[in-house]
């Protein structure tokens, strides 16, 4: 767990934990997010968090509980953004797979609720 929860401090200090990603990473954002489709490798996953950038001007994310799940953790996440348009805020709760491989992690993908998360890494709760 301590790698997923380095990768959220590195994306609310505005970046990425590059050491934490496996080469080949993934990263499937909601299909509701500013750019909805998947992300590849590290330069990838990088570009996500540029989209996300460019769409709000201010993103905190932080980890409400952590769920352990075989080679998958769950992290139920509650954000706060600022639309960088309209000023607008905006806060809500996701839940975020993370896969891990050999202590890198190999892919990441955003749901709605954890209920999805969980069904996702083949957990229940």
């Amino acid at each position: 767990m301590e790698i997923v929860r380095r990768t959220i401090e590195a994306v609310n200090g505005g970046s990425i934990a590059e050491d934490c990603f496996d080469a080949n990473v993934e990263y499937h954002p909601m299909p509701a997010a500013p750019v909805p489709y998947a992300y590849r490798g590290v330069e990838g996953v990088r570009e996500g968090l540029r989209s996300l950038q460019d769409a709000w001007s201010e993103m905190k994310v932080e980890v409400t509980r952590f769920i352990e799940a075989g080679d998958a953790v769950v992290a139920l996440i509650r954000y706060q953004v600022r639309g960088r348009g309209s000023g607008m805020p905006m806060e809500g709760q996701q839940a975020w797979a993370f896969w891990l491989r050999q202590g890198l992690i190999r892919r990441v993908d955003q749901y709605a609720g954890e209920d999805d998360a969980l069904k996702a890494v083949g957990r229940s709760e």
